[in-house]
């Protein structure tokens, strides 16, 4: 049995007698020390620090509570967890309240708490601030990690509690605006274990097959004071945002609240269903915004095939009709055929002219014609033209017009 169901049974049975000679059992006695602590003690407030938070598998939280060097050993129950509402962690300075109690299997007294509260704000604001400004540091919240959210998501994920008015008012909004597909993964959101529940969400889109995937995450929760929205300013929240692949917006509590989880996101939104409205456009304002860019499209087609019509008309302006191009080729190669054809006839005319010339040159000239009128030509043996009387040559050559003969000089007197 648990600690727990140890407790109730003690409540359950009556205190035993001492037995002769002033001899105690062992339980006898744990249970008299047990009523003794409880009567005495009755229902007490006790304000302390948180050291050693355990939260078992059965949902109970076991810790201790410290004041300097002492300690106590407090429990709370699985049904006093799920109603706390603030976060309980290690180092937290918190008032508990509940029964003062013993616990025999370990011969130890005990806390059982029913109910926790800070012990004061400024506790709590020193530790965001710590945090704040070692994540900071970290660049965690720089400007430049922000990723650009999608026009239209294909998918939204939602990280909140599946019960309450937040998930109805932001169902309601996405419905209003243009209905997308929803993938809500439930967490708690505030209490032990809430932070842990929302940072595995957070990584559990991440997770999932890339055709699954949201194309946003939005983290929300309704408004609160600082101890309701206290997970959303713990550290293993924030690292899950920060780390996360797909775009986050934080849509937790109301304008004035604001987490460590609005800084780290991709955007901040004031409320849960101004988370929606940043991530979702108005379906009219889509349609609109589509019929846009359609008539941009068709004014810049008809802009364009207006221009392209006039360059086309343009170049035709520009450019000759083929046929006369033709025609005035096809003239000027018949006006040079023509007057080559007369240079030819000049040039003809000339070189015969100049040839006829020529033959009466020749003619002229042609040492035969002198033969044709009873001339001769004397020469040598060897063929030396004689052209004088006192020549030494003995032997001649007489040319005539029909023939040679050879003829001997007398010497000159």
């Amino acid at each position: 049995m648990d600690l727990f169901e140890a407790v109730a049974q003690q409540e359950a049975e009556p205190t035993l007698e001492p037995k002769k000679d002033d001899v105690l059992g062992v339980s006898a006695l744990s249970r008299a020390l047990q009523k003794t602590v409880e009567s005495t003690f009755g229902r007490i407030s006790v304000q302390g620090e948180i050291v050693g938070l355990k939260v078992a598998a059965s949902g109970h939280a076991y810790l201790n509570l410290k004041e300097g060097d002492d300690t106590i050993n407090a429990v709370m129950w699985r049904s006093t967890v799920a109603r706390l509402s603030m976060q309980p962690a290690d180092g937290l300075q918190v008032i508990a309240r509940g029964k003062l109690s013993t616990y025999s299997a370990r011969s130890s007294y005990q806390l059982v708490i029913d109910s926790m509260q800070p012990a004061g704000q400024g506790t709590l604001l020193q530790q965001l601030e710590q945090l704040k400004q070692k994540l900071a540091a970290e660049g965690l919240f720089d400007t430049d990690r922000k990723q650009q959210l999608p026009f239209l998501p294909a998918r939204i994920g939602l990280v909140t509690s599946s019960s309450g008015a937040v998930l109805h008012d932001m169902l309601n909004r996405l419905q209003q605006r243009g209905p997308r597909p929803v993938k809500l993964w439930p967490v708690k959101v505030q209490g032990v274990g809430a932070a842990e529940e929302i940072a595995t969400a957070v990584s559990g889109f991440n997770a999932m097959p890339t055709n699954e995937q949201p194309s946003v995450i939005i983290v929300a929760r309704g408004g609160g004071s600082l101890e309701d929205l206290w997970a959303f300013n713990e550290e293993p929240v924030v690292r899950a945002i920060a780390e996360s692949a797909i775009p986050v917006i934080s849509g937790v509590g109301h304008e004035p609240d604001v987490t460590l989880a609005d800084f780290v996101a991709d955007l901040r939104a004031p409320t849960p269903t101004a988370a929606i409205e940043h991530a979702v456009p108005v379906q009219a304002d889509v349609d609109h915004t589509l019929y846009q860019w359609a008539h941009r499209a068709s004014r810049a087609q008809q802009q364009r095939l207006a221009y392209a019509k006039q360059q086309l008309q343009g170049m035709q302006q520009a450019l000759r009709d083929p046929r006369m191009i033709l025609a005035n080729q096809q003239q000027r190669l018949e006006d040079r055929a023509e007057r080559l054809t007369l240079a030819m006839k000049n040039q003809l005319t000339n070189w015969q002219g100049r040839s006829q010339q020529l033959a009466a040159v020749l003619k002229a000239n042609n040492p035969q014609a002198p033969l044709e009128k009873g001339y001769a030509m004397v020469s040598t043996e060897n063929g030396e033209a004689v052209t004088s009387a006192k020549t030494s040559a003995t032997n001649i050559q007489l040319r005539f017009k029909d023939g040679t003969r050879s003829a001997t000089l007398k010497p000159a007197s």
